[in-house]
């Protein structure tokens, strides 16, 4: 009988001894990805960091825009819109696109843009915008990954 409730409890995927608890190697898994991620955090915002203080703001005016709904905008009620935008730059003019939408921009309207120095080309709309991936998701997520892993050792 024994050896048949042994059988039974193999096969639904349950124990039939004490649990150990986690191997090492989630530990050091969880170690390995919370320290990637908050290395990467770091260097992101240290090249943010550069890229700003590298940077100019300048006045451009907007000669075109795309015009775009949303998914969930059916009735296409709600349009964004997306504005070109042209700058001077060291003598030499450029032409920069809006990632995010508004909702409200007319051709000939002035639209603050910041440049980087050294290649104008790199370029968003907007005097407090960086381009670029934000480095608080990296460092939130390699934080609450480094917490889980100091309890996790902890636990052991």
């Amino acid at each position: 009988m024994t050896h048949f409730l042994t059988s039974i409890f193999l096969i639904s995927g349950r124990g039939t001894g004490v649990v150990a608890g986690l191997p090492p190697a989630v530990n050091v898994v969880f170690l390995a990805l919370s320290c990637g991620l908050l290395i990467a955090g770091i260097i992101i915002f240290q090249k943010r960091r550069a890229w700003l203080t590298h940077s100019q703001v300048t006045q451009g005016k907007v000669v075109d825009y795309y015009k775009r709904f949303e998914r969930h905008d059916h009735s296409g009620m709600f349009p964004m819109y997306f504005p070109i935008v042209t700058f001077q730059a060291n003598g030499k003019q450029f032409v920069t696109e809006a990632n995010k939408g508004t909702q409200d921009v007319h051709i000939g309207d002035e639209i603050p843009v910041r440049y980087n120095e050294e290649n104008p080309e790199d370029s968003v709309l907007g005097s407090n915008n960086i381009p670029g991936l934000q480095p608080g998701v990296f460092l939130v997520f390699g934080t609450l990954l480094l917490s889980i892993s100091i309890v996790l050792m902890a636990l052991k």
